[in-house]
């Protein structure tokens, strides 16, 4: 066997053996999309009420490149630092938090019934709500909707990945134009434009709104909701498309006609 067949073989197998890995993630992140692992419910939640702040909130960061901001606090009489962290902290009033919230304030938390083991122990707990004084300084909706919006773009990254290294691994002989482009550099620029355009701290840096066509992920987030909770999609357009953008209405009008159909299989 030549030896330039050889290493493309070997090359195939890479591609394969990401391919899958990809795949697998993906599909983790759309069950739990599906059954709605990334939203937080009431249900989930326990109260702590009567906590004296100990000492004031504090800002947190590691560093690096891969950075992690948070805020912790400690309560009199108990032993657990609680943080605001991931997408609680992204929701957080936090500057309030940082200035309003003072040393023998009452304040109430909730934390995940899981967590409930971590109270008064030499560790750290997440905290889902923080109120002091009548004032929630957190948003659980905003929470959610932010770690659904990753949940999704984990999904998508990890799907076209998973596409585009396995069309890769399908070519049994090397195509020429491998012989001029590393197949890495096209999947490598396509995933950056896939996570420039559906990514939610890009899009609002650099204010999307003024570029419509970037809105075709509300399409997908939609979907995403018809599985959950089986709705027709005439109803989710109407609903996921009321911006006031004419492209998109015409595209409602061509596109549910030919996607009603797989729908009905959901019913």
């Amino acid at each position: 066997m030549d030896e330039n067949q050889e290493q493309w073989d070997l090359k195939r197998k890479k591609y394969l053996f990401v391919a899958v890995i990809c795949f697998l993630i993906g599909s983790y992140c759309f069950i739990n999309l599906v059954i709605g692992n990334y939203e937080l419910v009431p249900s989930e939640l326990e109260t702590i009420e009567n906590l004296i702040v100990e000492k004031k909130p504090e800002f947190k960061e590691t560093g690096g490149k891969n950075k992690r901001r948070w805020i912790e606090f400690k309560c009199i009489d108990n032993k657990t630092t609680f943080k605001i962290a991931g997408c609680d902290y992204y929701c957080a009033k936090k500057e309030e938090i940082l200035s309003e919230i003072k040393i023998e304030d009452t304040i109430s938390i909730k934390i995940l019934k899981t967590d409930l083991k971590r109270i008064d122990s030499e560790t750290t707990c997440e905290i889902h709500s923080l109120v002091d004084k009548d004032k929630e300084y957190l948003d659980i909706n905003c929470r959610n909707r932010k770690d659904q919006k990753d949940g999704e773009l984990g999904y998508l990254l990890c799907s076209a990945l998973a596409v585009m290294t396995a069309s890769v691994f399908l070519f049994k002989k090397k195509p020429n134009i491998f012989h001029h482009i590393d197949p890495r550099v096209p999947i490598v620029i396509i995933i950056i434009i896939l996570f420039l355009c559906f990514s939610s701290k890009v899009k609002k840096l650099l204010q999307f709104k003024f570029f419509p066509l970037f809105r075709i992920n509300k399409l997908y987030a939609q979907i995403v909701y018809l599985f959950k909770l089986r709705l027709n999609f005439n109803d989710i357009c109407s609903r996921g498309f009321q911006m006031g953008n004419d492209n998109f209405k015409a595209f409602q009008a061509v596109f549910s006609s030919q996607f009603l159909e797989g729908v009905q299989f959901f019913h």
